[in-house]
């Protein structure tokens, strides 16, 4: 394959690349970025391949307008996009140019749908596809540094040389197990802009959960995580450098009615309590007093007892022993949340996994028979010979 070690700077050249990458049925890209100090990544430089070539972009270089033959490529319809593990590649589309590619096959999920693992890295999946060793990664790397050198050139270039040929022999495989339309359906997932906007309700969510928090609570937590959302991208900064989430979870139950008694909690920045502490305490107060059916359903923790605990740990085991029988990462059949769901509702019907959503259809198809005749005694696990195996009672 030639790879064009020369950083692509100037729009010329990149519409002449653009036009043969828009002649392709399948392509593959990949990005290097920044992110340690801000709240958006820095896009520094993008990654394109063919079968046959492969070039660096280098968009510092260069404005929206200039790259936008090369964005239409990655929007095309008609054109296959092969991205390993596209969530940050298309949060840096989506946060410097306002779109995601589309459509895109995952490596790293086609990967988990064909046994090679839970969590397969680029250089793992070239090793077991291609028997090739790309060497180390470069993943501290300041890619906004300017000439880039050599050996990250070449290191760059690896991430997408490879990618059409391994993306176009998984969706063979995938094809075979019948799993190629859920390969697309959970690429797809990364390619929804919403999962890039403001998430704020999923932050507020997740910190109810991890303890006991009481509606009136909740709503002060949401409120919060809201403001300190826009506070970081205001700033481009972290978040938790305007205030980490323990803390805010603290703050909602505190609800402290003073600026003094703000500045006594750890994990907030104490310039943002300078600054917007009234509005923090506003946010508290509109709250206090506000009637109980006019407060949002706080979420509840699912805590099992011991003996429930104890049943999904089996389960778990039992779910790992299936996806190594079935090639595909368990965590694609039922995750742990999912599991405690079905043992403290006594959820024994497969088809009530899917009416809940905790489940796909194709995943309740694939392992409820055998998770039902675990969940009623109808099998067992034993051991022999070092090995777990499932019996039939």
């Amino acid at each position: 394959m030639p790879l064009h070690f020369d950083v692509v700077d100037r729009p010329a050249v990149l519409r002449e690349i653009s036009q043969i990458l828009a002649r392709e049925k399948v392509i593959a890209f990949d990005t290097e970025f920044i992110r340690e100090s801000t709240y958006l990544p820095k896009l520094a430089l993008v990654q394109v391949a063919t079968r046959e070539d492969a070039w660096l972009l280098d968009v510092v270089s260069m404005k929206a307008v200039d790259m936008e033959p090369f964005l239409a490529v990655l929007r095309d319809p008609n054109i296959l996009k092969v991205v390993h593990s596209a969530h940050g590649d298309q949060e840096c589309l989506f946060h410097t140019y306002g779109m995601t590619a589309s459509p895109i096959l995952d490596t790293f999920e086609a990967a988990s749908l064909l046994g090679m693992g839970e969590s397969v890295s680029l250089r793992d999946l070239i090793r077991m596809e291609l028997k090739l060793n790309v060497g180390k990664s470069h993943a501290r790397t300041d890619w906004l540094r300017r000439p880039i050198s050599e050996e990250l050139k070449k290191y760059a270039l690896s991430d997408v040389q490879y990618l059409v040929e391994i993306g176009e022999r998984m969706l063979e495989r995938l094809e075979t197990l019948n799993r190629k339309k859920w390969a697309f359906e959970l690429s797809a997932y990364y390619e929804n802009h919403q999962l890039y906007a403001d998430n704020s309700e999923e932050i507020a969510h997740r910190l109810a959960k991890s303890g006991r928090i009481s509606a009136r609570s909740f709503a002060i937590l949401r409120d919060l995580v809201s403001w300190r959302e826009k506070r970081a991208r205001a700033l481009n900064i972290p978040r938790r450098r305007v205030a980490d989430d323990e803390t805010l979870f603290h703050i909602a139950n505190a609800r402290p009615t003073s600026i003094e008694q703000l500045g006594k909690f750890r994990g907030i920045n104490s310039g943002e309590i300078q600054r917007h502490g009234k509005d923090l305490l506003d946010i508290i107060q509109a709250h206090v007093n506000k009637p109980n059916d006019e407060l949002p359903e706080a979420p509840k923790p699912s805590i099992p007892n011991p003996a429930q605990a104890r049943v999904v740990d089996v389960l778990g085991t039992y779910l790992r022993v299936l996806s190594e029988q079935l090639e595909i990462a368990s965590r694609h059949l039922l995750t742990a949340a999912e599991l405690r769901k079905i043992v403290l509702e006594n959820l024994l019907d497969p088809k009530q996994w899917v009416e809940k959503g905790l489940c796909s259809a194709q995943v309740a198809d694939l392992i409820g028979e055998d998770l039902t005749a675990m969940l009623e005694g109808r099998r067992v696990l034993s051991i022999a010979n070092g090995k777990i195996k499932i019996q039939e009672l």
